[in-house]
């Protein structure tokens, strides 16, 4: 398989691709596990009230941690592998966690990069940072018992 990065800027800088983010919090703004609307009689789900601090749980990062490492998977355009990771989380797992706590944690850019199709043509595809995926599976595993009980 040939894996092709393109949109290179001058200087050999990639152009990254933003990923959607939909709703997002201001910054600041803490992101709760629930949605009240004024004047809503909503009462708040148990299972979703401390989503987050689920999150940033060290069971639930050892998990997501080896699960990134397992796969493996190609550099985000900060350039950074998976066994470079470890030594980086141990450096900034403060501030991210604060971050992640307060609604202000920010994705980075995906970076662009295109697969040849077996007929001819290109398939597009973003690649995230090692940092992005580790959130993204922290935040998978402890949605999954919420959305898929049992």
């Amino acid at each position: 398989m040939i894996v092709r990065e393109t949109g290179d800027l001058e200087g050999g800088a990639e152009e990254p691709m933003r990923p959607h983010v939909g709703n997002r919090a201001e910054p600041g703004e803490r992101r709760g596990g629930r949605s009240r609307l004024p004047g809503s009689k909503e009462q708040p789900n148990p299972a979703t009230e401390d989503l987050m601090e689920q999150v940033v749980e060290s069971q639930n990062l050892k998990t997501a941690y080896g699960r990134v490492k397992a796969n493996a998977g190609a550099p985000g355009i900060d350039k950074m592998t998976v066994e470079e990771f470890r030594g980086y989380l141990n450096q900034h797992w403060a501030a991210i966690k604060v971050q992640l706590l307060n609604g202000t944690y920010q994705p980075q850019p995906v970076r662009r990069v295109e697969i040849p199709k077996p007929d001819g043509g290109v398939r597009k595809l973003g690649v995230p940072t090692v940092l992005d995926r580790f959130v993204q599976q922290a935040l998978l595993q402890a949605l999954m018992p919420i959305f898929e009980p049992g």
